[in-house]
C-alpha cells in the first residue's frame, strides 16, 4: 500500500481498488480473522489487524488522498462513505456481481445522497456471468427504497456521464459540442420495448442484443453483429500461436522433469 501511495503521484497514475466488498474482507482487515486470514497464515504470510475498516485503513495509509476509484463498498458504513467523499474519491456500484457472490448490497442511496460520484459496472464475467449494463442499471434502480427510485434518465446517466465522472474522464458520456464521439444506438422496435418514451424503453426494456451500432471517438467499432476493427483471422492465428507456444513450454519442462511455468 505504501509503495502504491508513493509511486502513483510521481507517475501521475490513477488508482482504483476493490474495497469493502465482503464481511470476510472486513474480518481480515479489522480483526485478522476469517477465511482470508486462515489462508494467508497457511502460506506463511504474516498479517496484522488494522483495527479499523478497510476504507479507514486506506485513509490512514494515505491512499484516499490519491482520490481513487473505490469498487463495491458493500460493507462501507456512512462514515466510510463520508471519508471517501471528503477525500475526493469516487465509487462504482456492482449490484449484480455483489448479489451473485452473496456479498450483499452497497448503500447506493447513501452514496448519491452524499454527492459521491458513482457509476455502475458489471465487475467481471467471473463474478457476474455477463456484461449487461442495462440489467445492472435496472437492478440498481429497483434496489432503492420505495419513493427513492431512479427515473429512466437517471438510469441512463449512471451508465454514461456518471460513469465517466467516476473515472475522472472529461468530455465523455454526453452528446454535446466538444465531447468525444462515443455513441451507442439501441433499437426501440424489439418486442420487449413496450414503453412509449425512448428513455424509458432503453432504461427498462433494452438488452445487449438491441444494440445495433457503437462508435468510440468517432470510429465505428460495432455494427449489427460485426466488429469492423477486429481482424478475426489474425486474432485466431495469434491465439493458436500462443497456445502452441505454451504447449511447447509444458512439453520441454516435462522432459526436463521441472514444473511448467507461464
Amino acid at each position: 500500500m505504501s509503495a502504491v501511495t508513493a509511486l502513483a503521484p510521481r507517475r501521475r497514475l490513477k488508482t482504483a481498488t476493490h474495497t469493502a466488498e465482503s464481511v470476510e474482507e472486513r474480518a481480515l482487515v479489522e480483526q485478522r480473522t476469517g477465511p482470508f486470514a486462515t489462508d494467508l497464515r497457511s502460506r506463511g504470510i504474516a498479517i496484522e489487524p488494522k483495527g479499523t475498516t478497510t476504507i479507514g485503513w486506506l485513509e490512514r495509509a494515505g491512499f484516499l488522498a490519491l482520490r481513487p476509484l473505490l469498487i463495491h463498498c458493500v460493507t462501507a458504513a456512512s462514515d466510510d462513505l463520508e471519508r471517501a467523499h471528503r477525500a475526493g474519491a469516487t465509487a462504482v456500484h456492482c449490484p449484480w456481481s455483489n448479489a451473485m457472490l452473496g456479498h450483499g448490497r452497497a448503500d447506493f442511496a447513501a452514496m448519491r445522497r452524499l454527492g459521491l460520484a458513482v457509476g455502475l459496472v458489471t465487475d467481471s464475467v467471473a463474478a457476474g456471468g455477463g456484461h449487461d449494463l442495462f440489467a445492472v442499471a435496472r437492478q440498481a434502480a429497483v434496489g432503492l427504497a420505495v419513493g427513492r427510485g431512479l427515473t429512466p434518465r437517471e438510469m441512463l446517466r449512471l451508465l454514461t456521464a456518471d460513469g465517466a465522472a467516476a473515472l475522472g474522464l472529461a468530455e465523455v458520456g454526453t452528446l454535446s459540442a466538444g465531447a468525444w464521439g462515443d455513441l451507442t444506438a439501441v433499437r426501440l422496435d424489439a418486442p420487449a420495448s413496450i414503453a412509449a418514451e425512448p428513455e424509458e424503453a432503453v432504461a427498462w426494456c433494452a438488452t445487449p442484443s438491441d444494440v445495433v451500432f457503437t462508435a468510440v471517438a468517432g470510429r465505428v467499432v460495432y455494427r449489427r453483429g460485426r466488429w469492423p476493427l477486429v481482424r478475426i483471422g489474425a486474432e485466431r492465428a495469434a491465439y493458436r500461436a500462443a497456445a502452441a507456444a505454451a504447449a511447447a513450454v509444458s512439453r520441454t519442462a516435462a522432459a526436463r522433469g521441472a514444473p511448467a511455468t507461464r
